[in-house]
């Protein structure tokens, strides 16, 4: 559930149900390796995305900001494994608010990945074209 775009309550309960109990446990453990993972992804972008737009001298103080991003993919990311992790362990019950929450969480998780990247992409883009300029002046 966590790789995809947004899910509703309902989503999330059909898809717990289809993995049966085994597919439960599968996933859970694959909840639980994923914790190493958003700390590494969002610290790498963090860092590449706030020294890439330093070394651009870009002018204005809101341009640092954009090393924000990831840190906040970082932190969705976490919610949304703790959200799931707590719809595993309390299934069959249901938690709405939890499952809908996880959704959103899923949701804005991505946009904030989308984001760190096309941040990362422009900023690529823009120190090759410093480059490009400076080799032909």
């Amino acid at each position: 559930m966590d790789v995809e775009l947004f899910y509703s309550a309902e989503q999330a309960y059909q898809r717990l149900a289809l993995f049966g109990e085994q597919g439960r446990a599968v996933y859970f453990n694959i909840l639980m390796g994923d914790l190493i993972y958003p700390v590494l992804l969002g610290g790498f972008l963090s860092i590449s995305i706030t020294l890439l737009f330093r070394r651009l001298n870009f002018s204005g103080v809101y341009w640092q900001y954009l090393g924000l991003l990831p840190l906040a993919n970082m932190a969705f990311d976490y919610l949304e494994d703790a959200l799931l992790l707590s719809l595993l362990d309390s299934y069959p019950a249901q938690l709405p608010l939890a499952a809908t929450a996880a959704g959103f969480a899923t949701f804005t998780k991505n946009m904030f990945g989308m984001l760190s990247f096309i941040a990362l992409s422009v900023g690529l883009a823009a120190l090759f074209l410093q480059r490009f300029k400076k080799q032909n002046v």
